[in-house]
């Protein structure tokens, strides 16, 4: 059912039989790859309808896609955008994807195995895109996913055992995951795909047509479809398209367009111009909620586009209605109406950013404006421009390309002709004429053109923006001229004969007759000396121009051939025509097209590039479909299928094209090089044009070429004289504002200076009264630090001689000290000489009975070692059992000791509350105290000798007793933690428990709550965004605005004076037309007088009489006139005096409106953020107390789990204890 499964549609999914797609630029290797085919290998390669040449040896022409113009309106949709500056569309046999900020083009080529695309489909990421495809091989169908970015295609989704019709419509769901299409009538299916899986979901056949299909962005399962007559919401479950009427009651309505608007809302479009909102609530079934009537007073809405604040939409007669979206039953309300043409709009495409709308209008053109700054804009004209990629809206009868210019000019049936500049890539004329053009040619210099109709022929001057006719030449139903190279010359073909002119005099120089029927086409030599043509009776003739006469005999005559094409080599003096063949012969059938190459004095060389055409070679329009390339020896041939072969020139025998590209759907109808063959343009019948950069690859080499300085005569073009005046006198005009503009300006600065001064004498004045009242402040300073510091001299002075009395005391004291401690020093030399003595003679004594007891010793230690063996295992079992006593007896001993903890913290207290009185009392006797101090300070350095002997027999108990202090310390601080929370979680435990089944309850609603808040803030969140950013764009719009106000001023300006001058230009005729007609009717009737008198005689005198007083009257009334034309223009003057102080009065009422309006806008701006901000306070408020909410339920589940235990270990504090031990 599919060619590839299994595999997920993103960037990096397994290896797909996939198609690199071509880009530009195409390479040059052949069809395979020109075309865009998808076989990778060579061998599938070779299988290309064309012959392919590659190697080192290559030589001939590489063609890359340069640019294009016109589109394919198909289906519903016709343009979408891949980014916010970047457009995909149809045009031609090819997929086009266009920048218009940087006016670049990308193209994807169609597949070498596909005949036509039919329809495309662009997905919400604008990453993919689907194309419709009707394959060559048993013409069946197939959708292929492409990727933007790589242009490789990533899935293939035949249709060939469900379907023969093509898909006409489809679309994306919001994740592209599936996908949806409908086939054409007559057979009218719709399809539901799985992508990422390549797999029918389902499929219902529908008894009507399908316009426009889409998926619901909110929900996959749910499409809807618009027809005719027919409107469906299909519903996807259990493997089946379920649909839903949504139109209870049976309307009178013709549907054109619908769009998904919110995941319960749909806007739908009919042909009655009304608007229907459908919709469903709470997963109701949806049905019709709203009738906007009216959108563009009773005209067809043919296009609407959802977007966040709203929708937009288009219909007849250039107009686009935006809507924006209400929170009331009213659902949407007109925010802005704009008539951006006169043309009908066929589709809308809005940019991911919402920012940018680009609207497609019936007459193949297309529109851009900016969505960000609609609201200000008040001349809608302006704001809209047309993006360079429009064409013709009908078929083209004749294209010319310029020489010294890079522009192409075009004329066509829907009597326009247009100026393309190729390099610049921009329209720079259009021009619309009330006859229908039937030739053009473009002079080599592009400042002239010569223009045929059917009833006439002229020649236009090229101004900056219009063409400017000249002169008219009395020649009917042209349909062929030509410019010689040199540009002296112009051929017009009138039937069967070739007019030459002088295109410099205007003079007729000759007319060469030879054809016995209609000259089909004709080419110039480049020395301007000769003109080849070729006939519908299947002559072609070389001329002369050097007596106008037939250089060959008939041997280039072939009857069976109506010519329609031919081209001129000058380098070989060969004749390149194509003509279809009248009646059938030996391998040739009737209709068949053929190429012919033909040389004087040698046969005919024949082609047969393998089409024909179904109409007889009269009924054909002018077409030019060859073209020779001398630098590569290339000959360029366009075929009725839309082909463009390329064949060797001169032409071999059995030759073949050695590259085919398919790029028309339908006929090509011309065929051009630019003069420095760099360019090659095509125009088919499908209303398009292409662009090629032309390469010349020599031995599979591209050769380098030098370009054409287009550039040079880019800025050289026609302007009028009147035109000129006008620029003169606005210039005039503005010298004169500006000069007012400069006196203002000074005027304010004065007035600034003037108001700068006073502030500053006042700011001085202000600082010199502040700077006074500060040294006031400093001196009273500097006072109140002398007193203080004669106080702290006093002070000291007290202090120094209390602490000398002090020293000399405790000097004293410490004299004393000194001889008792002297007189206990002699004392213990006493006792340790005692001491000496008597100890060794205890040391004598011992040794003696050592000696002796070593060897009782030594026996005994035997007898005591087997005991000590056997004593060893019992202490170690007893040792065990005095660990575990031991432990028993450290649990007892940490709980008496903290016991004498808690008593000697008591102590403690009392201890630090008596020192705190007696430190409130020694702040009052401090020099006591110090005393005391100095004389318990030498008391301590006597104990400390006392505390070190001390110290030294009770180290082992001090180094126990840290142990023990250290233990008891990190299960102070566990029981003092383990206390404080359990006191804490017995106050939290009784009010938790109240309030647990209330926050049970309010769990439930602030989660609903918090649902619906957020699926409300959701799509707000976006708006937030969107209007901060319009915003910005708002002030920045209204700084463009003041400028184009100044803009529109000037403009009105320079309207008013040349309407001044057309006005006076129109009295001075008017005025002298009846003073001519009024002279000549008194002419002829003294004339007449004169004539009835038959006497010869009183003829001349009676002549003369009338001459004189003829003279006589005409230079009495000139007085007269000139005062008639003073009055006159006094009377203009105060009228069109009093139209611009109108002009002005609406013009301030204009500006005072757009104030009013752009300050309302600002404060709707400021209410919604403010609105949106308290929004997302409530939200975070709700997020939060949930949040604690959560926090405090799974706190109070865990303490009563924890106080469950802990009552069942026999109480906390126990269950502590056991547990820190």
């Amino acid at each position: 059912m599919a060619e590839s499964a299994g595999s997920p549609l993103r960037d990096d999914a397994s290896p797909l039989p996939t198609s690199p797609v071509v880009s530009v630029p195409v390479s040059p290797t052949g069809v395979a790859e020109a075309s865009g085919a998808e076989e990778p290998s060579g061998e599938a390669a070779a299988q290309a309808t064309a012959v392919q040449r590659t190697g080192a040896d290559y030589t001939g022409t590489s063609l890359k896609f340069f640019h294009s113009l016109g589109m394919r309106k198909i289906g519903s949709k016709t343009i979408e955008h891949v980014n916010d500056d970047s457009l995909v569309y149809l045009v031609g046999e090819h997929v086009a994807i266009f920048n218009y900020e940087a006016k670049t083009h990308r193209f994807i080529l169609k597949n070498a195995k596909t005949a036509h695309i039919v329809a495309f489909a662009v997905s919400s990421n604008r990453r993919y895109v689907a194309l419709s495809e009707r394959l060559l091989e048993d013409n069946a169908s197939q959708v292929s996913v492409y990727n933007f970015n790589t242009s490789s295609r990533v899935r293939t989704l035949s249709l060939a055992h469900l379907s023969k019709q093509s898909v006409t419509c489809m679309d994306f769901s919001r994740d592209n995951k599936y996908l949806v299409t409908v086939t054409e009538p007559p057979d009218v299916f719709i399809y539901f795909w799985q992508l990422d899986k390549a797999r029918l979901l389902g499929a219902v056949e529908v008894k009507f047509t399908c316009r426009q299909v889409s998926v619901s962005p909110w929900a996959h399962w749910k499409l809807c479809t618009t027809g005719t007559d027919t409107l469906r919401v299909w519903h996807f479950a259990d493997k089946q398209l379920m649909p839903i009427d949504p139109l209870a009651k049976k309307m009178d309505y013709r549907f054109t367009c619908h769009a998904w608007f919110d995941d319960d809302k749909i806007v739908v479009g009919t042909e009655q111009g009304d608007i229907l909102v459908l919709g469903g609530e709470n997963g109701n079934a949806i049905e019709m909620k709203k009738v906007i009537a009216g959108i563009h007073d009773g005209a067809a809405v043919n296009c609407v586009v959802a977007i966040g604040r709203g929708f937009i939409c288009g219909g007849e007669h250039g107009q686009v209605s935006l809507y924006e979206r209400t929170y009331d039953s009213g659902f949407f309300q007109l925010f802005k109406r704009l008539t951006t043409s006169t043309q009908r709009i066929v589709d809308i495409s809005i940019s991911p950013n919402e920012e940018s709308v680009v609207c497609v209008l019936e007459h193949n053109e297309i529109l851009h404006f900016s969505l960000s700054n609609v609201d200000v804009h008040v001349d809608e004209q302006h704001f809209c421009k047309m993006l360079p990629v429009g064409f013709h809206c009908d078929t083209v009868t004749a294209v010319d390309v310029c020489v010294q210019k890079a522009i192409v000019v075009t004329a066509s049936v829907d009597k326009t002709v247009r100026i393309w500049n190729f390099i610049k890539q921009n329209l720079e004329v259009c021009k619309q004429f009330d006859d229908e053009v039937w030739c053009i040619a473009c002079h080599p210099m592009g400042l002239r053109l010569m223009v045929g109709f059917k009833f006439r022929l002229c020649m236009c001057n090229v101004l900056v923006n219009d063409l400017h006719v000249c002169t008219d030449f009395p020649v009917k139903n042209c349909r062929e001229v030509r410019f010689s190279p040199g540009g002296q010359y112009f051929a017009a073909v009138v039937v069967n004969r070739i007019q030459i002119y002088n295109a410099y005099s205007f003079e007729l120089l000759g007319s060469l007759q030879g054809h016995s029927s209609m000259v089909k086409s004709i080419c110039w030599t480049k020395n301007d000396q000769g003109i080849v043509s070729a006939g519908f009776e299947g002559a072609v003739y070389e001329w002369k121009l050097e007596g106008m006469k037939r250089e060959d005999a008939d041997d280039n005559v072939v009857k069976s051939v109506a010519y329609s094409s031919l081209c001129f080599d000058d380098t070989t003096g060969m004749i390149a025509a194509v003509g279809t063949s009248k009646v059938t012969e030996p391998g040739v059938t009737e209709g068949e097209v053929t190429l012919r190459q033909i040389f004087r004095g040698q046969e005919q060389r024949v082609v047969k590039p393998g089409s024909a055409i179904s109409v007889k070679a009269a009924n054909k329009l002018h077409t030019s479909e060859l073209a020779i390339c001398s630098l590569s020896q290339t000959l360029f041939l366009g075929t009725t299928t839309g082909q463009l072969l390329l064949y060797k020139w001169p032409l071999p025998e059995n030759v073949e094209p050695y590259q085919r590209y398919d790029i028309h759907q339908g006929e090509i109808l011309f065929v051009l090089l630019s003069p420095d063959e760099k360019y090659l343009f095509t125009v088919g019948e499908d209303h398009s044009l292409f662009m090629f950069d032309v390469d010349i690859i020599l031995e599979g080499r591209p050769v380098s070429r030098k370009s054409f300085n287009y550039a040079a005569f880019d800025d050289v073009s026609y302007v009028l004289q009147h035109e000129m005046d006008d620029r003169v006198r606005t210039i005039e005009s503005y010298k004169v504002q500006l000069d007012d503009f400069k006196r203002e300006r000074e005027k304010e600065v004065a007035f600034i200076v003037e108001e700068e001064k006073k502030l500053r004498e006042s700011f001085e004045a202000d600082a010199a009264n502040a700077l006074r009242e500060l040294e006031e402040k400093v001196v009273r300073a500097n006072r109140e630090r002398d007193k203080a510091r004669t106080v702290m001299m006093e002070t000291e002075k007290q202090l120094e001689s209390l602490h000398m009395k002090a020293a000399e005391e405790l000097e004293g004291l410490y004299q004393k000290r000194y001889e008792e401690q002297q007189a206990k020093y002699k004392q213990l030399k006493e006792e340790k000489d005692e001491l000496v003595v008597r100890y060794e003679a205890n040391i004598f004594r011992m040794e003696r009975a050592q000696e002796e007891e070593m060897a009782a010793l030594l026996t005994h230690n035997r007898e005591v070692l087997a005991k000590l063996t056997t004593e060893a295992d019992d202490l170690r079992t007893e040792k065990q059992r005095l660990t575990r006593e031991n432990e028993d007896m450290f649990q007892e001993t940490c709980m008496e000791y903290e016991m004498e903890l808690e008593g000697i913290k008591a102590e403690a207290k009392e201890k630090l509350k008596k020192e705190a009185d007696e430190r409130e009392a020694a702040k009052s006797q401090s020099a006591v105290f110090k005393k005391k101090f100095d004389s318990l300070q030498a008391q301590i350095k006597d104990l400390k000798l006392e505390r070190e002997d001390i110290q030294k027999q009770v180290s082992r108990k001090e180094k126990k007793i840290e142990d023990h202090e250290k233990a008891i310390k990190a299960l102070r601080d566990e029981i003092n933690n383990r206390n404080e929370t359990i006191s804490t979680s017995e106050k939290k435990i009784l009010e938790l428990k109240k309030q647990t089944a209330e926050l049970e309850k309010l769990r439930y609603v602030l989660t609903f709550k918090y649902n619906e808040l957020r699926k409300e803030v959701a799509p707000k969140e976006e708006k937030i965004k969107a209007m901060n950013e319009s915003i910005q764009e708002m002030d920045e719009e209204l700084e463009k605005a003041g400028i184009n106000r100044d803009t529109l001023k000037a403009t009105l300006q320079e309207k008013e004076e040349r309407l001044v001058s057309v006005m006076e230009t129109i009295k001075t005729n008017a005025q002298r037309l009846s003073d001519q007609e009024r002279l000549i009717a008194v002419l002829l009737r003294d004339l007449t007088e004169v004539v009835a008198v038959n006497n010869p005689t009183t003829i001349l005198s009676d002549l003369a009489e009338v001459v004189s007083e003829y003279r006589s009257k005409y230079h009495l009334e000139d007085p007269t006139q000139e005062r008639e034309k003073n009055t006159e223009f006094e009377r203009q003057k105060e009228y069109m005096t009093a139209q611009i102080s109108s002009l002005r009065k609406n013009t301030c009422h204009k500006e005072e409106h757009l104030r009013h309006d752009n300050v309302r806008k600002t404060s709707e701006n400021t209410m919604l953020v403010k609105e949106i901000n308290d929004l997302r306070q409530e939200k975070k408020n709700l997020t939060t107390k949930l949040g604690l909410a959560e926090m405090h339920l799974k706190e109070t589940r865990a303490l009563v789990a924890q106080q469950t235990r802990t009552d069942g270990g026999g109480g906390v504090l126990g269950g502590t204890a056991t547990s820190s031990t």
